[in-house]
């Protein structure tokens, strides 16, 4: 072979290995890419891996003795991270928990293995401490691990335990960041606070964290002799505080209990490391109990410090030690809520302040209140009597100077006080908050434990949640069994009785004292009660309201007015009822589960319910009616709301004696002429009611009354009329915002408009809505009546069957395009054969009829006393003006008067109808 022929052979050779590396290579990343172990977000491209730290990209690790992973983004290659020439090594290493030189609380579990993460420089071990993210380890997870209960346990200068966002993938594997070198775990807790530390003669460290503390403690080595037993305790016993109490009477504890048990061996003592806020008093002791002695130290080089974060002292032999800021006695004390205070110990009261968080929150505790006129105005009879034997506690919250009536964010804390009670059973503990707008009373009553609505006790102390700012009277409170008097002093009240709950919220209350009477007796001599329309079976009343000022009882009571009172019996309805002649009220209330208009509540054994006005609350079931007809007596003043249909009447006019309204409820609008049948398609919202004024001819002449029907449907709708007295007339109120003669309003779920005369009145859903109708002749013995909303025409029997046969109609149709300038409203009536050819007649001259047709026209938004001109153009294009009269005249020809917003004339021709005019204002 010659030189030339090896050199080419060569070279054909390395680029056949070249290629096999090239291939190796991709087919390595390809595994590496599908290895399981790693999440699958990892791209190998993005990534080197390699133990020393040479380029500046991320490196990949795997551990040296198992399948975890340590992966280091480039950006940990920095001044005070890794440097080039580093080598980085991961390690699965004993357990942190089975070191002898480490201790955790009993019933902690590791739900990793313990892997150490090694950093070489120059052949010397480094620690890269608190480097934000310098790592993240890919390892297997435990079963059934609680990811929110997990700790970042690390062992490297010191022993730590932080919280860590734990991210699953694959099966049972994980990932977390890691902030440093050294020794990691994740480890759970079990919120365990009590550690058991072994008898060694070397160094130990320990680590004790639950979800309010973190502390770690050193023992030198030779202190631990014998096992010791160390607990986190979060309040002294009663003789434990006594005996603080000896050295400092007053004081707050601003940690736990730090308890150590057992002997220590050598001169060298423990060093404590506990997490808290930096103290702000200097006058802080740090203190040890033992053996009912008391030592405190105060701040100093060699005694205790903060630093870091963290409380820095000692523990030199067994006993209890926590850090307590001294109190002197004073009757008014002020103290953060910011977290630097644990507990408070001052005489006989105690505070529990250890969850707060509040900064720029204080609490004032006022030993002795001024609380004189609260007890004048609520203590001294009525509501309440209260005995002699009483403690009386002031605490208020302010925030920034301002006053808080309650802590933010839900917080409270834990109020404790020596009872001076011997019998607690018929004790109350009351909070009264009072402020210029309110006042506010309830109590808590004795239970095995306290809750919102309890206090409970135990060696001789009371002990209660509190949140809320206020004066707290501890006693025996009489008060009235069969009467509640309330004192209107303020424009709120919320008071808790035993029996009732009351509350307002009215600005100007309309007494100067609200009672309750629980068994009263009803005056069933008012007609309402009497037949006129209900019968009052029994006279026996829920509860008798009165409003109360300078000894005159009034119908009218502070708004908003609530009552919760003990009434287990089930009720079908409540009827509130103000029995008065001048003015009388009625007001049916329905069961429901929540609060709406016209209902109570019932349920715990308690009826809930606003009254309308003052007289008595009636069970519904007591009041009968002989028939569905409810002929109701009239006052000139007076509201009647029947729950599903209400009269209201204020006029200063008299009532004719004997007048009555009659309410009869329908299923449906009367249809004797077949309106309803042909020509609408309408859906009821809300019952059919006819009303009928009796005993006054002249009654709507002098009184319009307010009706209001409940309807079950807040959808687009309108109010349908039926009128069958010397006319027929079907007539739509249209809803507005604004309520007149021709226009209902609809509020609080219910249609609310001006009865004007004797009709049959209906709430509907127009499922149809049109601008034209037919009415088609189908009965000669009836007139023929054609309805288009308000609009209508009446084709008197009289040409039915000759100028109009059976199968003729009449046609009505509103006309959009005006035929005039200033138009208003025009309508077309026409009138056709069974053909349906129309019919041109004149009717006028018709010498058989003794009536004419006639039409309804309405006037949009019509205002009572505006100028309008109405016009009739027939088929050939001749026009007409009609003339306004108040009366029509024997031969009323061309003639038109107003009815309502409606211009009415008779008919003589088919054609066209219009109105011109300006555009009135609305009013009635």
């Amino acid at each position: 072979m010659t030189p030339y022929r090896s050199l080419r052979w060569a070279s054909a050779l390395l680029s056949k290995l070249i290629l096999l590396l090239l291939f190796l290579s991709i087919l390595a990343a390809c595994n590496l890419r599908e290895n399981p172990l790693l999440p699958p977000n990892l791209d190998p491209k993005e990534y080197i891996t390699e133990n020393t730290i040479k380029v500046y990209y991320d490196h990949l690790i795997k551990s040296s003795n198992d399948d975890s992973y340590l992966y280091i983004p480039k950006e940990s290659i920095v001044e005070d991270g890794l440097w080039y020439g580093d080598r980085v090594t991961l390690t699965r290493v004993k357990a942190l928990a089975n070191r002898d030189s480490l201790a955790f609380p009993i019933r902690s579990k590791a739900y990793t293995d313990s892997y150490r993460i090694s950093v070489l420089r120059s052949g010397q071990e480094v620690i890269i401490d608190s480097l934000r993210a310098f790592a993240t380890l890919y390892t297997d997870l435990k079963p059934d691990a609680e990811l929110s209960s997990l700790r970042l346990v690390q062992s490297a200068w010191t022993l730590g335990a932080e919280r860590t966002e734990i991210y699953p993938y694959g099966a049972g594997r994980c990932w977390f960041d890691l902030d440093g070198s050294g020794d990691h775990a994740l480890i759970d807790f079990k919120e365990s606070t009590e550690l058991r530390l072994p008898a060694t003669s070397k160094a130990l460290q320990a680590l004790l964290v639950t979800s309010a503390d973190s502390l770690r403690l050193w023992f030198p080595a030779g202190s631990l002799a014998s096992e010791l037993t160390f607990k986190l305790e979060e309040s002294l016993s009663s003789a434990e505080i006594g005996a603080v109490q000896n050295l400092f009477p007053g004081f707050a504890l601003d940690t736990p209990i730090l308890n150590l048990e057992g002997d220590l061996g050598s001169a060298q003592v423990p060093i404590v490391y506990y997490r808290m806020p930096q103290p702000r008093a200097p006058q802080k002791q740090w203190t040890r109990l033992h053996g009912g002695e008391v030592h405190g130290w105060q701040q100093g080089e060699n005694t205790w410090l903060w630093r870091d974060g963290e409380l820095v002292s000692f523990m030199n032999g067994p006993g209890k030690f926590f850090l307590l800021s001294p109190l002197e006695a004073q009757n008014q004390i002020d103290l953060p809520l910011d977290g630097s205070l644990s507990r408070l110990y001052l005489q006989d009261i105690w505070l529990d302040l250890r969850d707060l968080n509040l900064p720029g929150v204080k609490l004032r505790l006022d030993l002795q209140p001024d609380a004189q006129t609260l007890l004048a105005n609520y203590f001294q009879g009525s509501p309440f009597k209260l005995s002699a034997d009483r403690q009386i506690f002031g605490i208020n919250f302010t925030q920034g100077g301002s006053a808080l009536e309650s802590l933010p964010s839900d917080a409270w804390i834990e109020f404790g006080f020596r009872s001076e009670l011997q019998d607690l059973a018929a004790a109350k503990l009351f909070r009264a908050f009072r402020s210029a707008a309110a006042d506010k009373i309830s109590f808590k009553t004795l239970a095995d434990s306290y809750d919102a609505g309890h206090y409970s006790s135990g060696d001789g102390f009371v002990y209660s949640g509190v949140n809320s700012s206020g004066i707290y009277i501890f006693g025996r409170a009489a008060e009235e069994t069969g009467r509640l008097r309330v004192p209107c002093l303020k424009p709120q009240l919320q008071l808790q009785t035993t029996r009732t709950f009351v509350s307002w919220n009215d600005p100007q209350a309309p007494c100067s004292s609200l009672e309750l009477e629980y068994s009263a007796s009803a005056d069933a001599s008012h007609p309402w009660l009497s037949g006129s329309p209900y019968q009052l079976n029994s006279g026996n009343a829920l509860m008798r309201i009165s409003a109360l000022n300078r000894g005159r009882r009034g119908a009218e009571l502070p708004a908003n007015l609530f009552i919760s009172t003990a009434y287990s019996k089930p009720l079908s309805s409540v009827v509130n009822i103000w029995p008065a002649a001048d003015r009388p009220q009625f007001y049916r209330y329905k069961p429901a589960a929540s609060f709406q208009h016209n209902s109570f509540v019932q349920s715990g054994g308690r009826l809930q319910i606003s009254p309308a006005c003052a007289g008595y609350l009636l069970d519904g079931a007591q009041l009968s009616s002989p028939a569905p007809d409810k002929n109701l007596a009239v006052f000139n003043r007076m509201v009647f709301d029947d729950y599903d249909w209400e009269a209201w009447l204020d006029s200063g006019l008299d009532v004719q004696p004997g007048t009555i309204l009659k309410v009869s409820p329908k299923d449906a609008l009367s249809d004797n002429h077949g309106v309803f049948a042909y020509q609408y398609s309408l859906s009821p919202l809300a019952r059919v009611y006819s009303f009928q004024a009796l005993g006054d001819p002249a009654f709507y002449s002098k009184f319009q009354p307010l009706i209001r029907l409940r309807q079950a449907s807040r959808s687009q709708n309108l109010l349908f009329s039926v009128s069958d007295g010397d006319f027929y007339r079907v007539y739509s109120y249209a809803q507005s915002d604004e309520l007149d003669g021709w226009h209902f309003i609809l509020a609080d779920g219910h249609a609310s408009f001006y009865l004007l005369y004797d009709a049959e009145y209906a709430v509907v859903q127009d499922l149809a809505p049109h601008t034209e109708t037919q009415a088609p002749l189908t009965d000669l013995s009836r007139d023929l009546i054609a309805s288009l909303y308000q609009a209508q025409v009446t084709m008197p029997a009289d040409f039915l069957g000759s100028l109009l046969p059976l199968g003729s109609r009449v046609d009505l149709a509103l006309v959009s395009d005006p035929p005039a300038q200033n138009t208003l409203s025009a309508y077309r009536v026409l009138f056709r054969d069974p053909q349906q050819q129309l019919i041109s007649t004149s009717f006028y001259s018709d010498p058989a009829a003794t009536r004419w047709p006639y039409l309804y026209i309405p006037v949009p938004d019509y205002t009572p006393g505006q100028q309008i001109r109405l016009y009739f153009r027939d088929l050939n294009g001749n026009t007409s003006e009609f003339s306004k009269v108040q009366a029509f005249s024997e031969v009323p020809d061309y003639e038109y008067l107003m009815a309502g917003n409606c211009a009415v004339c008779f008919i003589d021709k088919p054609g066209l109808f219009y109105i011109t005019g300006a555009a009135g204002k609305r009013g009635y």
